[in-house]
């Protein structure tokens, strides 16, 4: 007597397999993003290699790696993920990632990388929201 085949989903199974088609219908990507960064010297050159990642999700791999704050994150546009691979010193690569966008990036000599601060300014040009900032008076 031949057992019976089994079915190659089980119910378990069901569900994973399910996501996985869900997935691909959608057109979302199965894997992460990847941002590598070979660094010959922040101040001299790096090279930034870009797949499936936002430009805000490499901004924060950057402040990450060489210690510069960002202000504005949380009101930038996530934007498209992106695919890219660029090389030169981090302010260079940094004007380049962002020169779609309106931004400001303030360099330090104390700082290792020579970058101290990017701002990502709102649509328009308009800074964002000073934290703790008194408002202006009208009597100004």
């Amino acid at each position: 007597m031949k057992p019976a085949a089994r079915p190659f989903c089980r119910s378990g199974n069901r569900a994973v397999a399910a996501s996985v088609l869900l997935c691909c219908a959608l057109g979302t990507p199965v894997h992460a993003g990847e941002v590598t960064i070979e660094n010959g010297g922040p101040r001299q050159s790096i090279t930034l290699r870009i797949r499936d990642v936002t430009v805000v999700g490499v901004l924060r791999e950057l402040r990450q790696t060489y210690g510069f704050e960002i202000a504005g994150l949380a009101e930038a546009d996530q934007g498209e993920a992106i695919a890219a691979s660029m090389s030169g010193s981090l302010y260079d690569v940094l004007a380049r990632l962002l020169r779609n966008r309106d931004h400001v990036i303030v360099r330090s000599a104390e700082n290792a990388s020579g970058v101290e601060k990017v701002i990502l300014l709102a649509k328009g040009g308009k800074p964002p929201p000073a934290i703790g900032a008194n408002p202006p008076s009208s009597h100004d």
